[in-house]
């Protein structure tokens, strides 16, 4: 059996982070997500979630895809 991919979500608004799980689950797809709001969360779960994949807002206040962008590169 195939494991579920592992999604970490830089999110700061409930209902589209939730809107997102729901489009995915629509699509079939098995997966497991966490979702963070601030760029220490974001460290925490690199590190210890180990994400196959991040998806972020661009731009939430005091951190973005931008620098999850930057930090997951550095990483």
């Amino acid at each position: 059996m195939e494991r579920a991919l592992k999604i970490l979500l830089v999110e700061d608004a409930e209902e589209d982070a939730q809107f997102q799980f729901h489009a995915l689950e629509r699509s079939g797809l098995r997966f497991e997500a966490r979702t963070v709001q601030a760029e220490s969360e974001f460290l925490a779960q690199l590190a210890e979630y180990g994400p196959d994949i991040i998806v972020s807002d661009y731009s939430i206040p005091g951190f973005g895809g931008m620098r999850a962008l930057e930090i997951a590169r550095q990483r």
